[in-house]
């Protein structure tokens, strides 16, 4: 999908769960470029397509009212240097690599949660610090800021 396109129909959703009251974290696209099976030569021109996509939804999503972390700082040099960040299809991220999405995603949770009002951050659900030192933890990653566990009840 082209990138107006898409972040059009991002931007749409945006308002649309604004508009219902909800607060929205927007995980932008990522580059695509460490993916392992991109061939080295077309790498540089992944890398201009994804930094595109992910520009333009940025600002859609921004212009819509969401909070769109930088994810990319940082995580796109983890990926590309830790094939164990990816699934055995190479491309999707392993547990390992959700895990360090979320970690970098849990500071504009946390700050969505408690911008919405008493009740409607998210129903039945309390957030606890320390989910993604846990996660990081088990996975023998070592974390550099507290994060967040959500846990249902």
């Amino acid at each position: 999908m082209p990138p107006v396109q898409a972040a059009t129909s991002l931007g749409d959703a945006v308002r649309t769960l604004r508009a219902a009251g909800a607060e929205v974290v927007v995980a932008s696209a990522p580059d695509l470029s460490v993916v392992p099976w991109v061939p080295p030569q077309t790498r540089m021109l992944v890398r201009a397509a994804s930094a595109a996509m992910r520009q333009a939804q940025t600002r859609a999503a921004v212009d819509a009212g969401a909070r769109v972390p930088d994810i990319e700082v940082g995580s796109a040099d983890v990926f590309a240097v830790d094939a164990s960040l990816f699934s055995a299809d190479r491309f999707h991220p392993s547990s390992a690599g959700y895990a360090v999405i979320a970690e970098s995603l849990a500071p504009a949770v946390r700050a969505a949660a408690a911008a919405a009002p008493a009740g409607r951050a998210f129903p039945g659900i309390h957030i606890q610090d320390d989910t993604f030192a846990e996660l990081r933890c088990r996975l023998n990653r070592p974390t550099a800021t507290p994060s967040a566990r959500v846990v249902r009840g």
